[in-house]
């Protein structure tokens, strides 16, 4: 978990409100040592990472990988940020389909 006094948080996709697309994540200097286990457990080459967000304020990202290089476009990256955005996936949040962790983070945006 990384927490959002945590320093390396202002760097994450979610932070920074804006989605990351990377395709050569083994020589990649600058990955987060937070995102590190998930691509070397995966053994990621290419990943997509979206803030999902509602009223401004991030929920977390959705994160997609490829352990192929450049898997990803520009073009993936706006259907993914699209489908983050989409008014369903927070509405599922409020009635009760989602887990607990999702709807407690959508009541508290609500609040």
């Amino acid at each position: 978990d990384l927490l959002v006094n945590d320093p390396e948080y202002q760097q994450t996709a979610g932070a920074r409100q804006q989605p990351v697309l990377n395709g050569h994540l083994s020589v990649e200097r600058d990955l987060l040592s937070f995102y590190r286990p998930l691509v070397t457990a995966l053994a990621l080459e290419s990943a997509l990472i979206v803030p999902v967000m509602v009223r401004g304020k991030t929920l977390g990202e959705l994160i997609l990988g490829s352990q192929k290089t450049e898997f990803f476009n520009e073009y993936d990256l706006q259907i993914v940020a699209a489908a983050a955005k989409y008014k369903r996936i927070v509405q599922q949040g409020s009635q009760g389909r989602s887990s607990p962790a999702v709807q407690q983070a959508f009541q508290k945006i609500k609040e």
